[in-house]
């Protein structure tokens, strides 16, 4: 299609190859060559792995996969109306497997006496979500099976009386990925763990969490909270401490693309016992913005255009770009993902949730936490490493 919209009608020409790490040019793997017709724009060309000649190449794919080489296409599309030839160019990265499997956001130390929660996230290798894969958990000897979501993840909790270390395994489509989780220690013992519904919420929802420790102080207390998005406090609230302890949270617009909830409460000692889980908000625009015309656009004349801030009062601006300049260099254009992919930048934590013990579970989360400040030996821990 040209950028003013006319469809193509007309031949292509495809040749495959690869390029490997400090060629200047591709090299072409004679009789792959495919050719067909254009027709109203649209064309189809298909290379099974099989047709390659692996034996005159003198090597195979894994051994262009681990050479860094990528895969080389190149299309020549001949418009019949005026003999016009445009040429694109492909370079296509190999991966050994159809999926990539992250288990970042399952946590490092689990909390003695508590489930442990498995969080998987299953990516095609471009990083987009493989959405309706079945996936198998394990745990010793206890497994489930689960289905990823519209964000290619999946979750599951599985209760037993672990002590030591143990390793989490998790396969897809005859990949595996594996994690180990270490013991998470206390100096007197208190723990305090967080659970809630992992899923992606809405801005408007309501986040219903519970609180569980083993025991509650004797002098009684409250659990206190706060919720961090992009390195700053959004909200914070107490409730009364028991054994088992529930509350909610309102979600906003300022906690889009996640946020961090912490929760802690003071030993009878004066200790802090703390902990914290990562929960991620569908990103959404805080105004809302539809922009349409209602009639034919016609080259030299003004266009009327109706915007609709749906009851919301804003300063808009307009910006109009010929598409041709995407033609160009379509991966400048500025996307709605990676806006939100910026403001997620701005978080101060180390990794998702929880920590090895009640201190870097502070720290984790992007805190920085001064420990006994007028005694001496007091000092200050904070931060010292991105996610």
């Amino acid at each position: 299609m040209y950028s003013y919209g006319e469809r193509v009608n007309g031949a292509y020409h495809c040749e495959f190859g690869f390029m490997t790490i400090g060629q200047k040019s591709p090299h072409i793997i004679s009789g792959l060559e495919l050719t067909g017709s254009v027709i109203d724009g649209r064309a189809t060309a298909t290379l099974q792995l099989k047709n390659i000649d692996w034996k005159q190449l003198n090597q195979t794919l894994s051994d262009l996969q681990n050479s860094g080489s990528q895969l080389f296409v190149g299309v020549f599309v001949t418009n019949i109306q005026n003999g016009e030839v445009q040429e694109e160019k492909l370079y296509l990265p190999i991966f050994p497997h159809k999926y990539k499997i992250d288990l970042s956001r399952t946590r490092s130390y689990f909390i003695p006496g508590y489930p442990v929660e498995v969080v998987a996230v299953v990516r095609y290798p471009d990083g987009t979500p493989a959405v309706g894969v079945p996936v198998n958990i394990s745990i010793a000897s206890q497994q489930d099976s689960r289905i990823t979501n519209e964000y290619g993840g999946v979750y599951s909790a599985f209760n037993f009386n672990a002590t030591s270390s143990f390793r989490v395994d998790v396969s897809s489509d005859g990949l595996q990925e594996s994690k180990n989780i270490e013991p998470a220690s206390s100096p007197t013992g208190s723990y305090l763990y967080i659970s809630f519904t992992h899923k992606v919420y809405n801005v408007g929802e309501s986040l219903f969490l519970t609180f569980r420790t083993p025991t509650a102080p004797t002098n009684g207390g409250y659990i206190y909270y706060m919720v961090l998005s992009r390195g700053m406090i959004i909200t914070k609230g107490s409730l009364v401490h028991g054994t088992l302890t529930t509350g909610s949270v309102s979600i906003t617009a300022d906690m889009v693309p996640f946020f961090r909830l912490i929760g802690y409460y003071h030993g009878n000692n004066g200790d802090i016992i703390a902990d914290s889980v990562w929960v991620d908000v569908r990103d959404e625009c805080e105004i809302k913005v539809t922009v349409q015309h209602n009639t034919q656009p016609v080259v030299g004349k003004p266009l009327d255009l109706e915007i609709d801030l749906h009851g919301q009062d804003a300063t808009v601006a307009l910006l109009a770009v010929d598409k041709a300049f995407y033609g160009l260099k379509a991966d400048n254009k500025l996307t709605a993902k990676q806006v939100f992919s910026t403001m997620a930048s701005y978080d101060l934590g180390c990794t998702y949730s929880g920590g090895s013990d009640p201190a870097k579970v502070l720290v984790d989360a992007g805190l920085s936490l001064l420990l006994k400040p007028n005694q001496p030996g007091g000092k200050i821990l904070g931060v010292h490493h991105k996610m």
